[in-house]
């Protein structure tokens, strides 16, 4: 009997455990993100932004022109809904936000000041 008792609460510590781990959410948005802002007077402007969780809230930095070894750009705020994200920094004097919605996995689309349209794709991992 005491075989049993102790089987039945085994299946039911794994199932409670099991239960626990489907419901943990996984941050979408905190990543490293290849983002591509389209026709603006300059032309089209590569962007990185890197996103992490500080304390609940997203954090990060934004990164333009990375192939001529850009500065990085703190990201004042970060609006977050539930797929969907507005970043807000600035950048040569001028306030700029960028909204994103997330499209898929690993992309993202939006627009930049309501002007500009966003692409942006999840930035490949390094595998170590």
């Amino acid at each position: 009997m005491n075989i049993i008792k102790t089987l039945v609460a085994g299946c039911m510590l794994i199932l409670l455990s099991s239960g626990v781990n489907a419901q943990e959410k996984t941050d979408f948005f905190a990543d490293k993100w290849n983002m591509t802002v389209f026709g603006t007077p300059n032309g089209d402007i590569n962007m990185l932004a890197s996103l992490e969780r500080k304390e609940g809230k997203l954090a990060g930095t934004i990164t333009a022109g990375q192939e001529s070894g850009g500065n990085a750009l703190n990201i004042s705020n970060i609006e977050e809904k539930e797929n969907a994200l507005t970043l807000f920094f600035n950048a040569e004097g001028f306030d700029v936000e960028i909204t994103v919605e997330k499209k898929d996995e690993n992309n993202l689309a939006g627009s930049m000041m309501g002007m500009f349209d966003v692409k942006a794709v999840r930035a490949a991992k390094k595998e170590e």
